[in-house]
């Protein structure tokens, strides 16, 4: 992310193609989180989740509004 904030083109392949594939990735890791919550809940695990789950969220968000 940092290195597309650097280099950032406002042009559809130099920006929104590299957020999409980044919000992407994130999204699968975000279901592999959710799903070793289901199975292994923890107060630790709900804290960290807790920790990240806004910006995760809203960068999931912003990618996809293209």
């Amino acid at each position: 992310m940092e290195e597309l904030e650097r280099t950032v083109e406002p042009s559809w392949p130099k920006l929104v193609e590299p957020l999409e594939k980044i919000a992407d990735q994130l999204t699968v890791v975000w279901g592999m989180i959710n799903h070793l919550k289901a199975v292994k809940d923890s107060p630790e695990l709900r804290a960290a989740i807790e920790e990240v789950q806004v910006n995760c969220y809203l960068l999931m968000l912003y990618a996809h509004e293209f």
